[in-house]
């Protein structure tokens, strides 16, 4: 089931990429592994979107997704941090992009290594998610979020509501 809101999510950002998109959504998977405290975020974007929002911050060249530059990657990771925190139990995670990458025309994966002091076991799960909300004011983000082999949580996220807790 997890695979398939990813799946549902990529490719309603692909069908809505093809064509001057007047939703904007990002979408991503949040999965935690309390075995080693670690997790990974993937998140999906609207590149047309996030490129003119993070030039507009960081002014820089036009991204190139095939050969992503160390200023384009520190700069999206920046604004990441500023705009994503996942808590374990009240332990803020150190977030750190792995891997810039097109998945379809128009969108771009973000993938981003999560690391904890400790993860076991797991009471609380806070999730801050503002990502593009003060650069448009309809902006709607869904994140799928696991535990281990857990079934998927979805969580959605909007201007006016930015925090998501679990109690799993």
């Amino acid at each position: 089931m997890g695979k398939r809101w990813l799946t549902i999510g990529a490719l309603l950002l692909v069908f809505m990429g093809t064509m001057a998109h007047p939703i904007k959504l990002t979408t991503g998977r949040l999965t935690l592994h309390t075995n080693d405290s670690t997790g990974q975020l993937l998140l999906n974007f609207f590149v047309d979107d996030f490129e003119a929002h993070i030039r507009q911050l960081y002014p820089q060249p036009p991204f190139n997704l095939e050969q992503p530059s160390n200023e384009m990657i520190l700069s999206i990771q920046d604004y990441i941090k500023k705009n994503v925190t996942v808590w374990v139990d009240a332990e803020p995670g150190t977030l750190t992009v792995q891997k810039l990458q097109p998945i379809e025309q128009n969108v771009c994966q973000v993938q981003l290594l999560i690391q904890f002091k400790r993860l076991l076991p797991v009471h609380e799960v806070k999730v801050k998610n503002a990502l593009l909300f003060e650069a448009y004011a309809k902006q709607t983000n869904m994140l799928q979020l696991i535990i281990n082999k857990e079934a998927p949580r979805m969580l959605e996220f909007y201007p006016n509501r930015r925090v998501e807790v679990l109690r799993p």
